[in-house]
């Protein structure tokens, strides 16, 4: 796969998913709980990713149903550059759903790989800061993610190499 299609695919695959969430808001007027993995497009087709991602759909469900909440509809897309889900979730706040999602990706043993993002009613981002919650840290030297991730501060071998890591304390990817 080439860097350009693999951009044309990213950016595609983000298009797509912003309609079909924009298409979930209008129909349900609930938030949409977004799950993604954070990791790069080279490792996407890497078999654990499946493992990984079932996890964090595993642990979604059990969060959501240990709140009472309801999952109205769900949505799940493989593609090429990894998989995603969308959620529709039925719970009295977008910003409890926030909270509750980063408490997986603070606690779970692979949370750090699991990017869950949460859209209000209304169609608006809900964000850590507005959540008045820390910006994500990155896996590798705890600095912000956001910065590492934009400047490619580290490798494709680092980052697999941590994911594995991970994988083998919670014994999941073998």
């Amino acid at each position: 796969m080439t860097t350009e299609t693999s951009l044309h695919d990213v950016f595609t695959s983000k298009q797509q998913r912003t309609e079909r969430q924009h298409d979930l808001v209008q129909r349900h007027q609930l938030p949409i709980l977004t799950l993604t993995l954070h990791m790069p497009i080279a490792l996407a087709k890497k078999a654990y990713t499946k493992v990984i991602f079932q996890s964090a759909i595993d642990a979604i469900q059990h969060k959501i149903k240990q709140l009472n909440w309801e999952v109205e509809t769900r949505q799940i897309v493989h593609l090429n550059i990894g998989s995603e889900a969308l959620f529709v979730v039925d719970t009295p706040s977008a910003n409890l759903l926030k909270k509750a999602m980063m408490q997986i990706e603070h606690e779970h043993k692979l949370g750090q790989l699991f990017n869950i993002d949460i859209i209000n009613r209304h169609g608006k981002t809900v964000s850590r800061k507005s959540s008045n919650m820390a910006a994500r840290q990155c896996m590798i030297c705890q600095q912000a993610a956001h910065i590492c991730a934009s400047t490619n501060r580290h490798t494709i071998e680092e980052i697999e190499n941590k994911i594995m890591k991970l994988c083998d304390a919670e014994a999941v990817c073998a």
